[in-house]
């Protein structure tokens, strides 16, 4: 039967495959953003020319493959923004997905039908992939749940690349059990070399050799925070715990200046105040089980100062639950250089890597691209070629401070985004600047290739907001089961 359209979600609702085995995921539906090979199906990338310049796939994509293996039952190819490049879903060609809870606001992109898909109810989850965010900002304007896996965790041969040093492929469903559901599936087992397979356990083991090998190159790292409860003494009534955390020592990023992209916003202003930590009762992290348990959240206060007031208040709410479920709540500072810092590391590392994979197909075909893709494109030919070692250096570094703070067993809340989505059809530049935010606070993970979790919040006036939980690398599952635990 084909599904019912009407919200724009499919670029193709035709398409169907049934599941091709009985397993966990049995009886649950999915669509797929059309980036993904399904046999015999021609992926849009959401370009026309692409369409029209590309071969069908002659094979599945390998999480595709994996989720039909699992009992799961494909239905329809959603839409996406013009070659993955953007995080608003108003696609110049092909139009834009209604938004089905927050009338006449944008769904948010890349991965804008998988999420107009899931919160329509159309499919039980949507699988998407996450370069900058394209998983997690359509998740929280969409108020449906959004899932970034640590980058490399799941299998992305037979999906079309953005920037593969950051390519992820993650999922979208409408509750935290579907969520961990298709976690399990693509997470639990992963195909090794010569016909072997790699258990979750011991996949997590192999990236934490790896995040040990990454961290020994540098020193603790730069918490700036406070201790708000939990560990030796401090007070569990929302007041200060009286000691700090060991503050940054090393030195700031000063008098970087390189090309930005049409749009870029100077500094944020910064004032929200700071969060205090509700009364949370001790008995309820009881119910959570240890092996699923973070001990230590830390509360990112330069994320949180990107949320509007109201926006914050509403998060808040959400933030007091999942203190429920740790032994210790810290306020810390993300960035000692600054979020824009951070953001203009991604973009530039993006822009070039963006321009290594798809530059010489835009040369030789001469695509026709959306205004702002098609400004965003000619901004990353001028950074190709370009000297990256500093911005690489600064993302080595951040990766390595970010790991070590996480560890195992740590977790970072922040919005996802700073506000409910923007209206369909607004100014350009005021997209770029809500763009801008957004990624300021999506970059953190990007940058690090760490697992980040969106959960919905109903926001001012009804509107959807996203409360993020980013993890340390390789705890992909023990993320999703403590969300899962905690968050009815």
């Amino acid at each position: 039967m084909v599904l019912n359209n009407r919200f724009g979600a499919f670029i193709d609702p035709e398409l169907e495959v049934p599941g091709l085995a009985r397993g966990k995921l049995n009886g649950l539906s999915f669509a797929v953003k059309d980036v993904f090979a399904v046999s015999g199906h021609r992926s849009s990338a959401g370009n026309p020319h692409w369409l029209r310049s590309h071969a069908p796939s002659s094979a599945h994509a390998a999480a595709v493959w994996t989720l039909l293996q699992s009992g799961a039952s494909l239905r329809g190819a959603a839409h996406t923004d013009e070659l993955m490049y953007s995080l608003g879903g108003e696609n110049y060609h092909y139009g834009t997905p209604v938004n089905p809870r927050a009338e006449g606001r944008i769904p948010g992109g890349s991965s804008s039908g998988s999420a107009v898909a899931v919160a329509s109810g159309s499919v039980d989850f949507a699988l998407g992939t996450d370069t900058g965010g394209s998983i997690r900002v359509p998740s929280a304007y969409c108020g449906v749940y959004g899932f970034r896996p640590t980058h490399g965790a799941v299998e992305i041969g037979g999906v079309i690349p953005l920037a593969p040093g950051f390519d992820t492929v993650g999922w979208i469903a409408d509750s935290a059990g579907i969520l961990l559901r298709v976690g399990e599936v693509l997470l639990g087992r992963v195909e090794g070399g010569a016909g072997e397979t790699q258990n979750s356990s011991e996949k997590s083991n192999s990236l934490q050799q790896s995040v040990e090998r990454d961290g020994a190159r540098v020193g603790q790292y730069p918490e700036c925070g406070r201790v708000i409860y939990g560990g030796d003494g401090p007070e569990r009534n929302g007041e200060s715990a009286g000691g700090h955390v060991q503050g940054y020592t090393g030195g700031h990023v000063q008098g970087h200046a390189r090309g930005r992209e049409p749009g870029h916003p100077g500094e944020p202003v910064m004032q929200h105040p700071l969060l205090k930590a509700a009364a949370v009762p001790a008995s309820y992290a009881c119910d959570v089980p240890e092996g699923s348990r973070m001990a230590k959240l830390y509360i990112g206060m330069d994320g949180w100062a990107l949320a509007g007031t109201d926006s914050s208040a509403s998060l808040k709410q959400g933030l007091d639950l999942l203190q429920a479920g740790v032994g210790q709540v810290l306020e810390a500072k993300v960035s000692p250089e600054g979020l824009t810092s951070w953001m203009d590391v991604f973009r530039e590392l993006q822009a070039a890597e963006i321009w290594a994979t798809h530059g010489a197909w835009i040369e030789r075909e001469q695509p026709v691209f959306g205004p702002d893709i098609a400004a965003r494109f000619a901004w990353a030919a001028s950074v190709a070629g370009q000297d990256h070692s500093w911005a690489q250096s600064q993302r080595d570094d951040i990766t390595s401070r970010l790991r070590h703070l996480l560890g195992e067993d740590g977790c970072l809340v922040i919005p996802t985004v700073p506000g409910p989505a923007p209206l369909r059809g607004g100014d350009l530049r005021q997209l770029e600047l809500n763009r801008s935010g957004a990624m300021m606070l999506n970059c953190i993970a990007g940058l690090a290739g760490l697992p980040q979790v969106t959960l919905p919040v109903a926001g001012p006036g009804g509107l959807p907001l996203g409360l993020s939980v980013i993890g340390g690398r390789g705890q992909d599952l023990r993320l999703l089961s403590w969300v899962r635990r905690l968050w009815q």
